[in-house]
């Protein structure tokens, strides 16, 4: 029942989902007294293979950007 419930749990009206964040996990909260969901979000630490990838990435970005000053330089 819920009377049961509310001893050992909260009884909420509804679940409110979380959002999706890349790199982040949600971890769920309820207020006791007003029985409100919140979310905080965690970052989830990256495995070396996307520390790798993204250092990649930012390189990749980086060369274009050189390269794209350097065409608008007139320098190639």
């Amino acid at each position: 029942s819920a009377q049961e419930l509310e001893l050992s749990g909260v009884l909420v009206d509804e679940v409110v989902e979380a959002e999706q964040r890349e790199g982040f996990a949600p971890i769920m909260y309820v207020d006791k007294t007003t029985k409100e969901i919140t979310y905080e979000y965690v970052e989830i630490p990256l495995t070396p293979e996307q520390e790798v990838l993204k250092k990649i990435k930012e390189l990749e970005q980086e060369n274009a950007n050189i390269n794209y000053s350097l065409m608008m330089g007139g320098l190639i």
